[in-house]
């Protein structure tokens, strides 16, 4: 299939493009859109729910967004010290002063810290996770009892340099927990959720098996895998740092306009001081990116982060000086399709060039 023209963003060819890069690189599903300000310029999603049945994606699926999540746990967190029991500065001391085997060096870590992964913890892996995947003990006390252990454990890792781990993200949801006494799955729904208005949104305890399913790579050809199966890619207890959250194409684009709308100084979720505290990049990721809290930052202007459980990957841009944003999802991951994203991304903002003025 011949690739199509490049199109203007609203000039309903966009579906056209999707498939286009669907079948290029013959993936089970693809779905973007694009947002300006409050408006929703295009969207479209084109594929199969699953490469073993014929049923067709629709706009309305909910699509699984990884580590995007922690841009929202990071909103959720600002909005919390917005209303006043929790500080950017409050460090893990304030919060677990129970706990005794806490090493010394991390005492005085503070939030701050642990949302930009400048923290100084361990790197998280498989066998971090792994004792929590079949746990029936409440979320909220498996993130508690997680926390307290990786503060027992020397780390080699050097604070204020960038290191991106899960493990952060997990013990700001203790925190979050601790402090309210709600779980972080009511949090980001009552706290986060609700007020910007994504009714279609959610973290889910366990896995759905009505909608979309992600995809991995297995003797040369795309399987769906069980949303309803734990396992480390998706333990529930890894939420905060984006193992099960889901949502449709509209919620994210209310999601992305409400920091697209903060950038530009408007915002009632909270204080626009906290807002633009998590747009502000704290360290440098690598040579090109800033991290700031739950976003990469490119210079003044841009705001990127992808999110992938190996069974999905998502990729969120947002550009201040155009005031368009941009997100783009596969319900499948291997090796390498991170190309297909950013190309699918590319093709999204060429579309709007001509309505930037570039």
């Amino acid at each position: 299939k011949s690739q199509p023209p490049t199109g203007v963003a609203g000039d309903g060819t966009i579906g056209d493009v999707v498939s286009f890069y669907k079948e290029k690189y013959a993936l089970p599903a693809i779905a973007v859109i694009t947002v300006k300000d409050d408006q929703t310029v295009e969207k479209s999603g084109k594929g199969l729910r699953r490469m073993e049945d014929s049923v067709p994606v629709s706009e309305q699926e909910y699509w699984g967004i990884g580590s995007i999540t922690k841009s929202m746990t990071a909103t959720l967190t600002a909005a919390i010290i917005d209303s006043g029991i929790l500080n950017w500065d409050t460090t893990l001391a304030e919060i677990f002063p129970e706990f005794d085997g806490m090493q010394e060096r991390y005492r005085s870590i503070t939030v701050s810290e642990l949302l930009s992964h400048s923290a100084g913890l361990p790197q998280d892996d498989d066998e971090v996770w792994a004792p929590f995947v079949q746990s029936d003990t409440p979320l909220s006390e498996q993130r508690y009892a997680l926390t307290e252990e990786v503060l027992k454990h020397a780390s080699d890792q050097q604070r204020g340099k960038f290191l991106y781990s899960n493990i952060n993200y997990v013990v700001v949801a203790a925190i979050l927990e601790k402090l309210t006494s709600k779980s972080f799955e009511e949090l980001i729904r009552t706290r986060l959720f609700e007020p910007l208005g994504m009714h279609h949104s959610r973290v889910a305890v366990s896995g759905q098996r009505n909608s979309v399913w992600g995809h991995k790579y297995h003797n040369g050809q795309w399987v769906s895998v069980d949303p309803g199966i734990d396992d480390v890619d998706n333990a529930a207890i890894v939420a905060p740092a984006g193992s099960r959250t889901f949502m449709t194409l509209d919620d994210m684009g209310i999601y992305l306009s409400a920091h697209l709308r903060a950038m530009h100084g408007n915002t009632t979720l909270m204080a626009l001081q906290n807002f633009r505290k998590l747009h502000t990049k704290v360290v440098d990721a690598d040579e090109d990116l800033g991290y700031a809290m739950g976003w990469f930052t490119e210079g003044t202007y841009g705001l990127q982060h992808s999110g992938s459980d190996n069974r999905w990957l998502a990729l969120s841009f947002i550009n201040s000086d155009t005031g368009f944003a941009y997100f783009v999802v596969i319900n499948a991951y291997k090796v390498g399709i991170e190309q297909v994203v950013f190309e699918m991304l590319q093709a999204l903002i060429k579309r709007t060039d001509v309505l930037s003025g570039e």
